[in-house]
Order: C-alpha cells, then structure tokens, then sequence
C-alpha cells in the first residue's frame, strides 16, 4: 500500500516527465526554424547545455519507483532545463532545482528556479543568474505558508556555479504567498508563475492529477 507521501511524491515525477517532455519539444522546435527574437537565447541554452547537460528524464522514472518505500528526492544535477519563455524575459533560460524529503515531518521540499542570461555570448560569455525559491511553509515560523523568495542560490550543491543576485538583496522579505498547500501544488504554482494559465494547463495536459492538488491552482487555471 502507498502511503499519503509516496502519493505525492510520484505526482511531482509525472509532473516532470511532461514538463522534461515539453521542454525538449519547444526548444526543438525553435532550433529548427529559429524566430528571428529567439536567435540569442538559443545560443544561450546551446552554450549552457554543453557545459552543463540536461537530467537525464530516466532518473525521474528510477526516482519514482525508488520512491514507494523511501520517498526521498535530491537531484545531484540541478541542470533541468525547463520550457523557453516567452515575451521580454525571453532572453532567459529557466533551470529547475530540485530539493525534496518526505522522510521529513513536515516534509522538506524546495524548488529553486535559476534564470540565466549570458552576455556577449559569441565573445565573451559572462554568464548571469536571478534566483527564485518556492517552498512549503514551516510551521510555527513567519512564513508558515507556501511561498516564494528571491535567493541567492538557486543551486544548492556547492554553492551558486554562476554568478548569481548582488549580496545586498533581501532573501527572507517579501515574501509572496502561494496558490499551493503541498508539494504538488507548489510545483503547478511554479509553472503557472513561469508560463501562466495556458500554458501551464497545456504543459501537464497529458496525466491525470488528483483534485486534491489542483483544486486550489484550478483557479487560475
């Protein structure tokens, strides 16, 4: 029998899987006819994956059986590359770290998104990086809520490996309250914060999520 956490935790595997999924499929389709506004973020996301390849989707599907007995998540390489934006932030390509126990009560959990620009790709690549975090609330505590934060680190391991937000910004203030009331609600909120309503709905349009996860998040999607 699965217990209440590896319930969640295998929804947040799925939900990857398509988001990995999706992510392959539009960065595909923009290489191979590049619009003209796209032609410096994809040598942006070509200059970051040979350095830094992409997680193998194959861990997410270890991740979830591995999950039945022991649910517990670290993905070692933060490099998830996540769907390209759109608009004026489109010169950014969006990294998704992973940070999850539920062998902890409450459970720890914290989805870290790096934003990274390069400038002078073809030159001098510098590359830049603006951190956001998402995370449960901690009972007892200020932010006893879902939330996100700005963050100097949005890669756990090791420290920041690009440079990231100048030290003199707040990490703890403000702080903005969620649509989100477990894991998997935290995650929809991550990508209905990044892609908005439509395209978020269409991102995970191909599983099945239980209402209790999206009862809150269906009301903006």
């Amino acid at each position: 029998m699965v217990d209440e956490k590896s319930k969640q935790f295998i929804p947040i595997c799925r939900i990857l899987k398509a988001v990995d999924k999706y992510s392959k499929k539009e960065w595909k389709l923009i290489k191979e006819n590049p619009p003209e506004e796209y032609k410096e973020t994809i040598k942006i996301h070509n200059f970051l994956i040979a350095s830094k390849p992409p997680l193998r989707s194959e861990r997410l599907l270890e991740s979830a059986h591995e999950s039945i007995r022991n649910p517990y998540i670290f993905l070692e390489d933060p490099w998830f590359y996540l769907p390209p934006l759109t608009g004026d932030d489109l010169n950014f390509v969006p990294i998704l770290h992973i940070d999850c126990d539920f062998r902890e009560n409450p459970t720890l959990i914290s989805y870290r998104i790096g934003m990274i620009h390069i400038k002078d790709v073809d030159t001098n690549p510098i590359p830049e990086c603006f951190g956001i975090r998402y995370e449960i609330g901690v009972p007892g505590s200020s932010h006893a809520y879902c939330h996100s934060q700005i963050t100097l680190n949005p890669f756990v391991l090791g420290g920041p490996p690009l440079p990231s937000l100048p030290l003199y910004l707040p990490e703890q203030t403000p702080c903005f309250p969620l649509l989100a009331r477990c894991p998997v609600s935290l995650l929809l909120a991550v990508l209905v914060s990044l892609y908005g309503r439509i395209k978020g709905h269409e991102i995970i349009s191909d599983i099945e999520l239980a209402q209790e996860y999206t009862d809150l998040i269906n009301q903006v999607f």
